[in-house]
Protein backbone atom coordinates (compact mmCIF):
# COMPACT_ATOMS: atom_id res chain seq x y z
CA UNK A 1 0.00 0.00 0.00
CA UNK A 2 1.44 3.59 -1.11
CA UNK A 3 1.28 4.47 2.83
CA UNK A 4 3.83 2.14 3.65
CA UNK A 5 6.69 3.75 0.48
CA UNK A 6 8.86 6.29 1.63
CA UNK A 7 10.92 8.58 -0.51
CA UNK A 8 14.34 8.01 1.09
CA UNK A 9 17.27 9.25 0.61
CA UNK A 10 19.17 7.57 -1.74
CA UNK A 11 21.98 6.01 0.88
CA UNK A 12 18.99 4.67 2.33
CA UNK A 13 19.00 1.15 3.94
CA UNK A 14 16.85 -0.27 1.19
CA UNK A 15 16.68 2.49 -0.84
CA UNK A 16 15.70 2.46 -4.70
CA UNK A 17 16.23 4.59 -7.24
CA UNK A 18 12.58 5.26 -9.17
CA UNK A 19 11.45 7.24 -11.83
CA UNK A 20 8.16 9.56 -11.22
CA UNK A 21 5.84 8.79 -14.11
CA UNK A 22 2.89 10.87 -13.14
CA UNK A 23 1.71 13.04 -9.87
CA UNK A 24 -1.89 12.82 -8.32
CA UNK A 25 -2.85 16.37 -5.99
CA UNK A 26 -4.97 15.13 -3.53
CA UNK A 27 -5.37 18.29 -1.27
CA UNK A 28 -3.13 17.66 1.65
CA UNK A 29 -1.58 14.35 -0.15
CA UNK A 30 0.04 13.17 -3.30
CA UNK A 31 0.38 9.82 -4.56
CA UNK A 32 3.68 10.10 -6.72
CA UNK A 33 3.54 6.84 -9.21
CA UNK A 34 6.93 5.79 -9.99
CA UNK A 35 8.52 2.68 -11.61
CA UNK A 36 11.36 0.63 -10.34
CA UNK A 37 12.50 -2.10 -12.61
CA UNK A 38 9.16 -2.19 -14.67
CA UNK A 39 7.08 -2.52 -12.11
CA UNK A 40 5.00 0.27 -10.47
CA UNK A 41 5.15 1.67 -6.97
CA UNK A 42 3.16 4.38 -5.47
CA UNK A 43 4.14 6.80 -2.22
CA UNK A 44 1.78 8.87 -0.71
CA UNK A 45 3.54 12.28 0.32
CA UNK A 46 2.33 15.58 2.34
CA UNK A 47 1.58 18.24 -0.25
CA UNK A 48 3.93 20.16 1.49
CA UNK A 49 7.01 17.89 1.11
CA UNK A 50 9.93 18.56 -1.59
CA UNK A 51 9.12 19.29 -5.16
CA UNK A 52 8.66 16.42 -7.04
CA UNK A 53 8.75 16.34 -10.60
CA UNK A 54 7.18 13.89 -13.78
CA UNK A 55 9.86 12.40 -15.16
CA UNK A 56 12.38 12.76 -12.27
CA UNK A 57 14.31 10.38 -10.39
CA UNK A 58 13.95 9.78 -6.66
CA UNK A 59 14.70 6.94 -3.78
CA UNK A 60 11.94 5.31 -2.50
CA UNK A 61 12.08 2.46 0.27
CA UNK A 62 9.05 0.41 1.90
CA UNK A 63 8.14 -1.61 5.15
CA UNK A 64 8.77 -5.33 3.94
CA UNK A 65 6.34 -6.59 6.13
CA UNK A 66 3.95 -4.59 4.07
CA UNK A 67 4.68 -6.07 0.55
CA UNK A 68 1.58 -7.74 -0.79
CA UNK A 69 2.09 -9.12 -4.36
CA UNK A 70 -0.22 -10.94 -6.67
CA UNK A 71 0.08 -12.86 -9.76
CA UNK A 72 -0.53 -11.06 -13.31
CA UNK A 73 -2.38 -13.64 -14.81
CA UNK A 74 -4.58 -14.28 -12.06
CA UNK A 75 -4.63 -11.29 -10.08
CA UNK A 76 -4.48 -13.62 -6.94
CA UNK A 77 -2.79 -12.69 -4.49
CA UNK A 78 0.76 -14.50 -3.34
CA UNK A 79 1.49 -15.55 -0.06
CA UNK A 80 5.29 -14.81 0.91
CA UNK A 81 8.01 -17.48 1.12
CA UNK A 82 9.34 -16.29 3.44
CA UNK A 83 9.20 -14.46 6.93
CA UNK A 84 10.50 -10.84 7.33
CA UNK A 85 9.83 -10.48 11.24
CA UNK A 86 12.36 -13.00 11.37
CA UNK A 87 16.01 -11.48 11.59
CA UNK A 88 18.06 -12.19 8.29
CA UNK A 89 20.08 -14.85 10.13
CA UNK A 90 17.46 -17.25 11.19
CA UNK A 91 15.13 -16.92 7.42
Amino acid sequence: RQESVDIASPKGPGSVEAVVNYIEELGPSRLIHTSVGGNRIVAVVESSDREIATGSRLHVSFDANAIHCFAAESGRRLEPTFDFTKKPETI
